[in-house]
């Protein structure tokens, strides 16, 4: 007696690989409008007070800027994680 092939599971369990495809994609889709949106938001708040710290040379403002903007791509990983 001949033994039925047997198609491998997908990751959800079923026998169709694509059943969660549609899902993923719009999971994906969803995180990366957000993490535009996020990055557009800290990239505005960044350039709206920057012309305020005129108490600081201009080094220390880059460093302003650049620990805003590791602070917003460290919270864009978080919502990767989270997700």
């Amino acid at each position: 007696m001949a033994r039925s092939p047997r198609q491998p599971l997908s990751f959800n369990g079923s026998r169709n690989a694509g059943d969660g495809m549609l899902p993923a994609m719009a999971v994906a889709t969803v995180l990366v409008l957000a993490i535009v949106t996020i990055h557009y938001e800290a990239l505005r708040l960044i350039s709206r007070i920057l012309p305020r710290l005129t108490m600081l040379a201009p080094r220390q403002r880059l460093i302003v800027v650049l620990l805003a903007v590791f602070a917003a791509h460290t919270f864009e990983v978080w919502v990767y994680a989270l997700a």
